[in-house]
């Protein structure tokens, strides 16, 4: 036979509060109400009450031009990013030259303390 181990097993009590609903994000404007407010603007800027597909125009036109900003700032990047590749190489080409020259210099095997002829 089975001891009475589920028996004795405590009952878990219920919570007195319960625990509160996460409240949405009040900063986060809901889909609907930002194109209305996109609208809302587009209209106020053109003195005229604007349609959905006119807005939907304007936002792309937006968009594009940020697009091709970016795009723009993307290449000024990369020309920037090579000119400082190739100077590196540049000044890593110089430090080996003194290197190379230092190498030289310590290799002489002169008199090393040539003597000034007066």
């Amino acid at each position: 036979m089975e001891t009475g181990l589920w028996t004795t097993q405590k009952r878990i009590p219920k919570r007195k509060f319960p625990r509160k609903k996460q409240k949405r994000n009040p900063k986060r404007i809901p889909r609907k109400t930002q194109t209305k407010k996109i609208e809302h603007n587009f209209s106020l800027q053109k003195g005229i009450t604007a349609t959905r597909a006119e807005v939907r125009e304007f936002c792309e036109q937006q968009a594009f031009s940020v697009q091709k900003d970016i795009t723009a700032t993307r290449a000024k990047v990369r020309e920037f990013r090579e000119q400082q590749a190739t100077m590196e190489r540049r000044i890593i080409e110089a430090e080996r030259q003194v290197a190379r020259a230092k190498t030289s210099i310590t290799t002489y095997h002169g008199p090393q303390h040539p003597t000034r002829s007066e």
